[in-house]
């Protein structure tokens, strides 16, 4: 009977540790487009220091550019934040279904012991019967 629970359990554990999986990659995600904005940030200020000077119209679509580019990077480190909190909690829910799936495991293996320990009495008091038997026979013969 404990071994549909501990299929159950064990299904419950993989799906924790994809969803787990899913937030990583998620993160992974963030932390790369975070990289990328900065990335353009350096290239867009590098742009301005070349020698032949730049046109005013340039220097307010590099402003503009740079103010999208910082909005986008808070918009990314909340994100970033807050999936962050979600891995904190999914590790702690995978964490309490893979405690769960190893006491319904230990308590199968515990159970599965008794009952061989049950059934080894029980095959040896069967065997001490037949015997007292078979011998109890031949001093009455």
């Amino acid at each position: 009977r404990l071994e549909a629970a501990l299929r159950l359990r064990r299904i419950a554990a993989d799906a924790e540790s994809e969803k787990l999986r899913n937030l990583m990659l998620q993160r992974q995600k963030l932390e790369n487009s975070l990289t990328t904005v900065s990335e353009e940030r350096v290239a867009a200020c590098a742009s301005v220091q070349r020698p032949d000077g730049v046109p005013s119209v340039d220097l307010r679509a590099l402003s503009s550019f740079i103010l999208g580019l910082e909005a986008r990077a808070r918009t990314l480190s909340e994100a970033l934040c807050r999936v962050n909190m979600q891995i904190a909690e999914q590790q702690k829910r995978l964490l309490k279904v893979e405690q769960d799936e190893r006491s319904l495991d230990k308590l199968r293996a515990k159970r599965l012991t008794e009952w061989n320990l049950n059934s080894a009495r029980e095959i040896e008091n069967t065997a001490q019967e037949l015997w007292l038997l078979s011998h109890t026979r031949n001093t009455e013969a």
